[in-house]
């Protein structure tokens, strides 16, 4: 995986809402300037997580992404599925349990546990974001609709 397999990041920030994320920060009175460096920066470090050249560094791996844990992030092998979230900061996911180490014995296996219905890249960008809609609004109660909202795939 290449460095600037980055740049790909936030391709849809506008249509996705991403934004809208951030604007309570803005309200509570941050300087939006800084929060837009601060999402930069992030961005910035994403850079050096999406690279198979940095080998695992165990004891970083207790605080902050690395591209070993990265690697495990985007991995589709059923032991790395819904693993190592943090962009930055990995503690969460040892907080909540889902963090994974990359495995010497386990070969990842990158892309998706699914083949896609079409080449386009707003189908590619937004087909599991529909079924999801699809199937939440099909559940029969609120809360299967909220399971599927925010429970595991």
């Amino acid at each position: 995986m290449q460095a600037t397999t980055a740049f790909r990041l936030s391709w849809t920030p506008i249509l996705s809402g991403v934004f809208l994320f951030y604007l309570p920060i803005v309200w509570i009175g941050y300087d939006p300037v800084w929060v837009y460096g601060m999402v930069s920066l992030s961005l910035s470090y994403q850079f050096f997580v999406h690279t198979e050249l940095v080998p695992h560094i165990r004891w970083l791996e207790w605080i902050i992404n690395t591209p070993s844990a990265h690697r495990v992030h985007h991995a589709s092998n059923p032991e790395y599925l819904d693993k190592n979230y943090g962009g930055v900061l990995l503690i969460w996911d040892h907080l909540f349990g889902s963090y994974q180490a990359e495995r010497s014995d386990i070969e990842i296996r990158y892309g998706l546990d699914h083949a896609r219905s079409s080449e386009n890249p707003f189908v590619v960008a937004y087909e599991d974001f529909w079924q999801m809609i699809k199937e939440a609004l099909s559940a029969g109660s609120v809360g299967k609709a909220l399971a599927r909202m925010w429970g595991p795939p």
